[in-house]
């Protein structure tokens, strides 16, 4: 089971996992997520943008992410999961969320195989 230490952040909403599965993704290719573009690879139903920035903010407030201005443009913000948030989740945890993940895009690529286009 997850330690619900930190974990416990990406339960309160209904799109928290599929978050916390985004975010692991891009930590396994050591690669940031743009703010704006993190909220495009959400899935349906989305919530409102202001929500999922109150949201974000939550989330950086008890240190499961971290924010960091983007070297291009200040004004973009990227996204990334915690050292803390990583350090604290046990060998077990971090295999559950792996695993999410690898839900995860499978889900993404039947969504994309099913589409008429």
């Amino acid at each position: 089971m997850l330690d619900f230490y930190k974990s416990k952040y990406f339960m309160e909403k209904g799109y928290g996992v599929s978050l916390l599965s985004i975010l692991y993704g891009y930590r396994q290719e050591n690669k940031l997520v743009y703010l704006s573009k993190l909220y495009e690879e959400l899935p349906q139903p989305k919530p409102q943008y202001n929500a999922f920035r109150k949201y974000i903010d939550r989330l950086e407030d008890v240190e499961c992410i971290e924010m960091i201005d983007s070297r291009a443009k200040k004004t973009r913000k990227c996204v990334k999961l915690s050292d803390d948030f990583i350090l604290n989740c046990s060998q077990y945890d971090m295999k559950i969320i792996s695993g999410i993940n690898q839900l995860y895009m499978l889900s993404e690529q039947n969504t994309l195989s099913e589409s008429p286009y």
